[in-house]
């Protein structure tokens, strides 16, 4: 059996088009972590910050 010319291109681009479909429906697993990241940043900035602070104060 022949297939006609570009059915498995067209085949190809819609197994794609499905499994694009698919990712954009599937909720992304961290997708709660930037809340944690957030304050985990916040905190080592802040404790960054005190320890820089100490560290030139103290220098001199």
């Amino acid at each position: 059996v022949r297939e006609a010319p570009g059915g498995a291109s067209r085949r190809a681009r819609s197994k794609m088009e499905a499994e694009a479909r698919r990712r954009r429906q599937e909720p992304l697993e961290g997708a709660q972590q930037p809340a944690v990241s957030y304050w985990l940043d916040l905190w080592l900035f802040v404790l960054f910050d005190l320890a820089l602070l100490v560290f030139v104060y103290l220098l001199p």
